[in-house]
C-alpha cells in the first residue's frame, strides 16, 4: 500500500497532468508524457500499472471515442490519429496512475467508487467543457447524465480489472521465483 506522502504527491500529480492537459491540450504533450513515464519509474509495481493503463485504458477511451463519435464530445482541433486528442489519452493513463495510490481506498468499496465515478466525472467533464478543452454537441445536460452513468459502470469494471492484474501478477510472479529470466 502507497504510503500517505506518496498518496498526497499522486493526487498533485493528477491534478497537475488535468490542469496541464485541459489548459494548454497538444501543446505540452511531451510534458504531459514526461509526467506519466516519471509515474511509472516510481511506482512500485511497474507491471500492474501499465496493465491498468492497457486494460482500464482501453475501455476509457473506447467510451471517450464513442462519445465523440457520437457527436457528444466535440474537440477543436478535430483529433487527427483517434476519435480523443491525445492529451485525453494521457489524462486517461494519469487517471488510471491514482487508482492504486491516491484512490486506493475505493479498491475494496465499489458501492462507493460507483457512487463518486457518477458524481465526480462529470464535474470533471462540465470544468473541462467550461475551459474550452471540450465542446457538449448535444447538450449539457443529456452529455452530463450519460457521463454520470457511464463512469457508474466504469468505476466498478477498473477496479474488476486491478483485481485480476493483482491476483494474475503475482500468480505468476510466485510461480516464477526459482526462474529470473521468467520474470
Amino acid at each position: 500500500m502507497a504510503s500517505t506522502l506518496f498518496k498526497v504527491i499522486n493526487f498533485i500529480w493528477f491534478q497537475t497532468i488535468w490542469v496541464v492537459a485541459i489548459l494548454w491540450q497538444q501543446q505540452w504533450l511531451g510534458l504531459l508524457a514526461l509526467l506519466i513515464t516519471a509515474h511509472l519509474i516510481v511506482t512500485p509495481h511497474k507491471r500492474i500499472e501499465i496493465g491498468l493503463w492497457l486494460l482500464g485504458g482501453a475501455l476509457g477511451i473506447t467510451l471517450d471515442s464513442v462519445l465523440a463519435l457520437t457527436g457528444f464530445f466535440v474537440f477543436t482541433p478535430a483529433p487527427t490519429h483517434l476519435p480523443i486528442p491525445w492529451w485525453l489519452v494521457m489524462v486517461w493513463c494519469a487517471f488510471l496512475g491514482t487508482l492504486r495510490n491516491s484512490l486506493a481506498y475505493l479498491l475494496e468499496k465499489p458501492v462507493l467508487a460507483i457512487g463518486l465515478g457518477a458524481i465526480f466525472a462529470p464535474i470533471s467533464y462540465f470544468a473541462g467543457m467550461r475551459l474550452g478543452a471540450v465542446a457538449f454537441g448535444k447538450g449539457t445536460l443529456i452529455t452530463l447524465a450519460i457521463i454520470s452513468f457511464s463512469w457508474a459502470i466504469l468505476m466498478p469494471l477498473l477496479i474488476a480489472i486491478n483485481h485480476w492484474l493483482c491476483q494474475h501478477l503475482s500468480t505468476k510472479s510466485k510461480k516464477n521465483q526459482n526462474n529470473p529470466r521468467a520474470i
